[in-house]
């Protein structure tokens, strides 16, 4: 096996007719277009959770995430974290594994990633060994044919499920989880100058994990865009968030928009041609919050007994997890407003990301119900949002 030396609602409808065209401005274009290979002899592999995800070099190179191989947390299956990276090609409307030969460093999964002009860029994130404060550049390198990966400085602080966005070779990582608690500042790198390493900007009002992160430049004026996400306190009972920041680059300075009509973490999210955002699916937390429940009750039970009695509940909510929503999001900048845009036809995932490539949005594997990943690659052509 090579592996890759690292080298240096509230939904406002006027009509069921009107619904109908907002979806299918989006909805008619989804479709499957690869699935992760499988270890063994499956047809398909069982799917990442916190994958690294991008577009290098016309290339989407998937690495790093985790899953539960032999059976569900509850039933006492464990995570297990990964280090391979894959890379594919598009034929048409279809992807072609091109090579899943090479390994990153160490395994990874939740870590903050986006792609750059320089490759796809990941920042921190967990494993078996706990938090990680490294960054690494993931390049497709035509001419070799290979997977390249070069280290850069790392952050100030070590973080997991943090956001990252670039524009052009500028990329900002924002929040995440920290062994403490949860952190809300904003980290920028220039790829033209790494030797500088990270700067720190305003920190957030607000610690946040698991949010959607995109960036506009408008009027000459880039904005970064922080929305929805969640922060565990200190009991371990999460604070779901349905808020809209937005920060101003050139003013430095952060200010709170409108919010979503409801709470929405772990999704994933582009901005589109005309300056808006597109949000993909997300969890509104209501599995999420009981099972939390449940958890910090155990803990707090007098006898083994009561234990035993609250964890069979929380496993029968874990066992029925609907599976998050499916809904795609549009929110007007202009006028701090939701609407409904559609549906995806699939298990919509999280704890992945979504982003362009070329005019097509790539959804990259995911996680689709407590501890169950798909291996699918959603892909929609946005045409006419």
């Amino acid at each position: 096996m090579k592996i890759a030396l690292p080298i240096i609602i509230i939904l406002f409808m006027s009509s069921v007719g009107e619904l109908f065209a907002q979806k299918k401005s989006v909805q008619d274009t989804w479709h499957i277009a690869g699935v992760l290979p499988s270890n063994n002899q499956q047809k398909e592999g069982l799917g990442l959770a916190g994958p690294i995800t991008g577009i290098s070099g016309n290339r989407l190179l998937v690495a790093g995430g985790a899953n539960f191989p032999d059976g569900m947390p509850w039933q006492g299956g464990k995570k297990i974290f990964h280090n391979k990276v894959y890379s594919f090609k598009k034929r048409g409307q279809k992807l072609s594994l091109v090579t899943d030969e090479y390994q990153l460093p160490e395994n990874i999964a939740y870590a903050a990633s986006c792609s750059t002009p320089k490759g796809v860029l990941y920042a921190g994130g967990e494993s078996e060994k706990g938090i990680s404060d490294k960054v690494f550049l993931l390049k497709w390198d035509h001419y070799a044919s290979a997977v390249i990966i070069e280290s850069l400085p790392a952050l100030p602080l070590a973080v997991s499920n943090a956001s990252a966005i670039s524009y052009n070779n500028i990329v900002y990582v924002l929040g995440g989880e920290t062994q403490e608690g949860v952190s809300n500042m904003l980290w920028v790198i220039d790829l033209n100058d790494i030797h500088a390493g990270w700067s720190q900007l305003p920190s957030m009002p607000k610690q946040i994990s698991h949010g959607v992160f995109v960036a506009i430049k408008s009027s000459g004026i880039l904005k970064l865009y922080m929305v929805g996400g969640r922060r565990k306190t200190s009991q371990g009972i999460s604070e779901l968030y349905n808020t809209v920041y937005e920060f101003n680059v050139l003013q430095q300075k952060w200010s709170e928009l409108a919010p979503l009509p409801y709470p929405l973490s772990a999704g994933t999210g582009v901005a589109t041609k005309n300056g808006n955002i597109l949000l993909f699916g997300g969890d509104r937390g209501t599995t999420f919050s009981k099972v939390e429940n449940y958890l910090s009750l155990i803990n707090k039970a007098p006898t083994q007994l009561e234990k035993e009695e609250l964890v069979l509940k929380k496993n029968q909510v874990l066992l029925s997890h609907p599976g998050f929503s499916q809904e795609i999001l549009l929110y007007n900048i202009q006028t701090q407003s939701t609407k409904m845009a559609g549906l995806i036809p699939y298990p919509t995932p999280v704890t992945t990301n979504a982003f362009y490539w070329g005019k097509e949005v790539v959804i990259p594997t995911g996680e689709i119900k407590a501890g169950i990943r798909t291996s699918q690659i959603l892909m929609a052509k946005i045409s006419r949002l």
